[in-house]
């Protein structure tokens, strides 16, 4: 029998101190990065950028808008653009990682901005939901799709209850242990984003 423990710690402090804090814990519990973190991740100036109305607002109606606003963005100081998946749905939780289009924009004019903002010297990351997916019956509202697919297709993808069932916060709960579920997301993020993409982060 394998176990392992979870940790939740809290810390009643701001951030510089609780990371101060938290480091020599990490490391007392055997938790080290697997990577040095490369030099523009130290520096990181992040502009988080939707495509697509957001609560109201359209900053950005299509891709090719945020392709135009780059060097005003680079002007202002930022040196790395995030962007955020589509909403109002998929929304905040996954509709299809490999459906380029429906989580962030259509792949030629994603691949088109991302190229000019290399030019710019700028780095641009994707925001990745990694928590589950979402669908009708997972947030208890008639929104996006009736049932999500993974859940017939994948259920070993998904985490489970003690009965049995769907584990659940507002989207179906990913079992991130699951190998499955581990290689398609590593395929994913190298054949789909590094690759077609030419990204050079992610924000999971």
């Amino acid at each position: 029998v394998a176990a392992g423990t979870q940790y939740l710690r809290l810390a009643g402090a701001d951030l510089k101190k609780a990371l101060r804090e938290f480091q020599p814990f990490w490391a007392k519990n055997g938790i080290f990065p697997r990577f040095e973190a490369p030099e523009w991740a130290l520096t990181a100036k992040i502009y988080e950028a939707h495509i697509g109305p957001y609560r109201g607002l359209t900053p950005y109606p299509e891709v090719d808008a945020l392709e135009r606003d780059l060097p005003r963005i680079r002007a202002l100081g930022f040196n790395v653009i995030q962007l955020m998946p589509r909403m109002p749905y998929p929304s905040y939780a996954v509709h299809d990682y490999r459906d380029i289009a429906a989580q962030y924009a259509p792949e030629a004019a994603l691949r088109s901005m991302v190229k000019r903002a290399h030019e710019l010297g700028l780095k641009v990351i994707l925001d990745v939901i990694m928590h589950g997916a979402a669908d009708q019956a997972a947030r208890r509202k008639p929104a996006g799709v009736p049932t999500h697919p993974w859940t017939k297709e994948h259920p070993e993808w998904f985490s489970r209850r003690e009965d049995g069932t769907l584990g659940r916060t507002y989207t179906w709960a990913f079992d991130h242990a699951n190998p499955a579920f581990q290689d398609f997301v590593a395929e994913t993020f190298i054949d789909y984003y590094i690759r077609k993409l030419d990204v050079d982060g992610f924000r999971v």
